[in-house]
């Protein structure tokens, strides 16, 4: 609802609105993994991201084993998770780890 305020003369009327800057805006569109996910990161996904979280030097072959799912399935949706900016690999000639772009996971 609109505040009018009265100034001499003049007048002011101010419209509220929410704070944009209060949460950024990968978290307002996209949510957090341990709840609030509005559809985005599937149960896979999560799983990813949370053997991620524990271990960043983490392998396909690793993730295979742990999360019990082809190798075909996991490129797959580490390529998800790529496309939606949620977690990147950061790579050195032989070695390289991954990262979670999305902190408040």
């Amino acid at each position: 609802m609109p505040k009018i305020e009265y100034i001499n003369i003049w007048f002011r009327i101010i419209f509220s609105r929410p704070d944009l800057q209060k949460n950024s805006y990968r978290e307002r569109v996209l949510g957090t993994v341990n709840g609030t996910v509005n559809g985005t990161v599937n149960d896979v996904q999560k799983n990813i991201l949370r053997a991620i979280e524990k271990n960043p030097n983490i392998t396909y072959d690793d993730l295979v084993d742990m999360i019990d799912i082809s190798r075909r399935t996991i490129i797959r949706q580490m390529d998800d998770l790529k496309k939606k900016g949620i977690v990147k690999r950061v790579s050195f000639a032989k070695g390289g780890h991954w990262e979670i772009i999305e902190k408040d996971l």
